[in-house]
């Protein structure tokens, strides 16, 4: 999958999928946890799968677009729990028989609620085993010095996006129902954008040239 312009940005600068791949150095923690995705009126239920200081992995059943600004609910809790965070990469998978796509995210400023659970997901319950002896790993390189700057301006920028997206008038609300070619398969998806043409264009990024477009109603 390429890099998507993220929106915000001034230029719709792309993020290379050289850099988009699993950059999070933090620890991950498994947590799996139902939640609901959502940007506006656009909303997906989805399932997470780690989650760490510097981000989380979810799974839905459409894809989203790298870039987005998304606000991720947390269900389940004993209080409620919501981030916001850019999606930072895509791709396709089979979760629970099921075709979905697996996402990373990279959140911007980790509220208090969200470090308590990462500490409550840390800490031990019952008999401890002693861990097993490892064998010793390779240390990975560190990244170059243009490496560092591209990541620490890409973070500034993403950042930038966040602020923009807090500031913008809610946009027009779209239902689209698409067919996939060749075969009966249609889905109806909720989005929003500035008119039409922009929820085409969505679609197309989104669902890709194997589906087309049946028709486009402004939601009520």
């Amino acid at each position: 999958m390429g890099g998507s312009p993220v929106r915000g940005i001034k230029g719709s600068r792309r993020i290379p999928e050289t850099q988009s791949v699993e950059r999070r150095s933090s620890q991950r923690i498994r947590r799996r946890a139902e939640c609901t995705i959502r940007r506006g009126r656009e909303s997906h239920e989805g399932t997470i799968l780690d989650i760490s200081e510097g981000g989380l992995a979810a799974i839905c059943e459409l894809p989203l677009e790298q870039g987005s600004v998304m606000t991720i609910e947390f269900s389940g809790l004993r209080r409620p729990l919501e981030v916001k965070a850019v999606v930072w990469h895509c791709r396709a998978v089979r979760y629970r028989g099921v075709e979905s796509f697996a996402h990373g995210f990279m959140l911007d400023h980790a509220p208090p609620d969200y470090q308590r659970l990462l500490s409550s997901s840390q800490r031990p319950s019952g008999p401890q085993k002693a861990p097993a002896a490892e064998t010793p790993k390779p240390e990975p390189e560190p990244a170059s010095a243009s490496e560092q700057e591209h990541l620490e301006d890409l973070r500034s920028e993403l950042g930038e996006a966040l602020k923009e997206s807090r500031k913008a008038s809610p946009e027009p609300a779209f239902r689209v129902r698409a067919k996939q070619r060749n075969r009966p398969r249609t889905k109806t998806l909720s989005l929003t954008a500035a008119d039409e043409e922009g929820v085409r264009e969505a679609v197309r990024a989104s669902l890709g040239d194997e589906w087309e477009i049946l028709e486009v109603i402004p939601a009520a």
